[in-house]
Formats: structure tokens, sequence, C-alpha cells
């Protein structure tokens, strides 16, 4: 009995050991009540970042590169107020400025903030951590994003881009294709003129580049883009065909080069289908342009075209068998009328004395 406070003051120091051994990790985090449940009716918002990280050059202009996001529940309404911080802290630091530093929500809207960073050529390169840090009423959340700053960029570096259109053609067929040279610095950097020398290799060979610039001259503009053509003829092996344009600034105590790779493909012609043989399909009558003089018809064989289109009745809808029924029933009837009046116009030929002989 008297070992009974021990004993419980050592399952509760167990107790607390468990717990601290146990990774924070499994328990379910405090987030915002964002798309809550029916049981969730606490006023809330929720910031995040458009990215995790963002990257600033030495010398660089302010330029907004990180974006907050904001977003309200049912029941939240009112202004959240921002604040940065960053880490490590420097003298030469970089320059942090929130372009909207107040967000006003109403229950369930979007809201978003601009964050202008700038890096001076004495600002240390590395990373830097930023916390975003919302207050609205008795509500706090933070978010951040983690910032490099790199060298400066050289006035004379540049980039160079291929554009094709289209990537795929047919056999004999070619594509019109831009290049663009563009400056990397920011305008207040480029004081100096630049001269870029461009080369252009297409592998395999079978493609014909028409055009294509020996170099580009880039003044007080921050680029320049020019269009030529690459052709495929009747002997081109279809496939896909890889086209490397370089260029190189020899300005440069040593020379600055920067390539742009893309892919045109080479089709096969689709087969076309042969034009219908008019021998393999079934032979309609044709009409005679120069009709042979027609011959008096006897009686008979007015009577054997009669009993032929009735033969062909059989064979056709019934609203030509119809009317062909009657065309033959007229036929008939008048046949056998013209053979009545032949008759009788003979008796009448005859001599009187006919029966005497």
């Amino acid at each position: 009995m008297a070992l009974r406070p021990h004993l419980q003051s050592l399952s509760l120091t167990l107790g607390v050991l468990i717990l601290a051994l146990v990774s924070m990790s499994t328990f379910p985090m405090v987030r915002a009540c964002i798309n809550p449940p029916d049981s969730c009716t606490t006023s809330d918002f929720e910031l995040s970042m458009e990215a995790p990280d963002a990257v600033v050059n030495q010398g660089n202009p302010p330029l907004a590169l990180a974006i907050i996001y904001g977003f309200s529940n049912a029941y939240f309404s009112g202004n959240v107020n921002l604040n940065l911080t960053i880490s490590p802290k420097n003298l030469n630091g970089p320059v942090l400025i929130l372009e909207d530093p107040v967000l006003s929500f109403i229950p369930s809207v979007f809201r978003g903030s601009g964050v202008d960073i700038s890096a001076g050529l004495n600002t240390p390169q590395g990373n830097y951590n930023v916390t975003v840090t919302g207050t609205g009423g008795n509500v706090t959340h933070t978010t951040g994003f983690v910032l490099t700053v790199a060298p400066p960029i050289p006035p004379d570096d540049f980039t160079v881009a291929l554009y094709p259109i289209p990537t795929q053609f047919q056999l004999g067929g070619h594509s019109d294709v831009t290049i663009q040279v563009f400056r990397n610095g920011p305008p207040h950097m480029v004081p100096i003129d630049l001269t870029v020398e461009l080369n252009l290799t297409i592998t395999p060979s079978g493609l014909v580049a028409t055009g294509f610039p020996g170099s580009v001259y880039i003044g007080t503009y921050d680029g320049i883009g020019t269009t030529f053509s690459v052709q495929s003829s009747s002997t081109t092996a279809p496939g896909g065909y890889t086209l490397n344009a370089t260029g190189t600034n020899y300005q440069r105590s040593q020379s600055l080069s920067h390539s742009a790779i893309v892919t045109i493909n080479v089709a096969i012609p689709s087969p076309q289908k042969p034009p219908p043989n008019p021998s393999s399909g079934p032979s309609t009558p044709q009409l005679d342009s120069h009709p042979k003089a027609s011959t008096p018809s006897t009686g008979l064989s007015t009577l054997k075209r009669a009993f032929s289109i009735l033969a062909a009745m059989t064979n056709k809808p019934i609203f030509w068998t119809f009317a062909t029924g009657v065309v033959a029933f007229t036929i008939l009837s008048l046949t056998a009328v013209a053979m009545v009046i032949r008759r009788n116009r003979r008796k009448q030929s005859r001599p009187s004395n006919w029966n005497d002989l």
C-alpha cells in the first residue's frame, strides 16, 4: 500500500516519456476550417503561396516574384493584416514589400497579394526563409517560401528560342521556324550593344534550311526574331529531325553560348483511295444518241413488247409496277383495236365476187 503513490508517479513519468518519443507527425495537423464538415462552424481563413520558392538576381529591380493566396470560409469576414519576416537577417539583405498588406475578406472568397522582391549587388547570395503571417481578429495563420539570391545576370547574356510551325509535315512539305534571341538582363543593365553569331545543325541530314541568319544584332531592344524555312524533298526519309540553333557572343573575354533544340517530324503521306472503277460496278444501259430508223412494227411484235414489259414488272417497286401495268394495258388495248380495224379494212377491200371464187 505504501508503494502506490510511487507507482502512480512512475506511471505518469512513463506516459510523459512515451508521448515525448512519439513523433509529432503522427498527430493530426491543426489547419484552417476551409471546406469544413457540418460540425465545423468556426470563423476562419487560410493562407498559401503560389510557389514554395522564388529566385532573385543581385542587382535586379523590384519584381513581384512571390504571390500570396488567401481564402475565407463561409463564416469569416473582415480584414487580414499581412506581415513578412525573413531569416537570416542581413544589413544588405533582400528587400520585400507587400503590394496589398491588408486583405479584405467576405465569406467564401479568394484574395491575393504580391511580394515585390529586390536584391542589391551587395546582397549576400544564398537561401532565405520568408514567413508570411496573416492576422484577422483573433485568428492567425502563417505560410512561407524560400527565397534564393543568385549572382547578377551579365548585361550581355541572352537566350535563344525556336518556334516551328507546324512541327510535323509530309514529304515534300516545309515548316516555317522563328528564331528569337533576347537578353536575360533587366533593361537598366543592358547599356551595351549585343551581336550574337548563329549556327544551325539538323540531324539526321535530309532537311534543308533556307533563310537562316548568320548573326543578329540587338541594340536598345530586348530581343529580335527572324523566320527561316525548313524544307523536305521526295527523297527525305520519314521520321524525327532535331534542329539545334546555337548563339555565341564573342564580345566577351570568354565567349558565351546558348542553344535551343526542337524536333520536327516528317510523315509519310496517307494513301489516297483510288476512284471507283466504272467497269466493276453494275452496268447501266446507255442511250444511243443515233437511234436506228424504226421499221413498221406488226401487231405480233407489239404484243411481244407488251408481254416483255409485263414480265419485267415483277422486279420493280410497286409504284413502278402499277405505272408499267397501266402502260402495258394501254398498249394491248390499242393493239387489239388496230388489229380489228385492219381486219375490217381487208374485208372491205375484197372484190364483190370474192365468195364465188
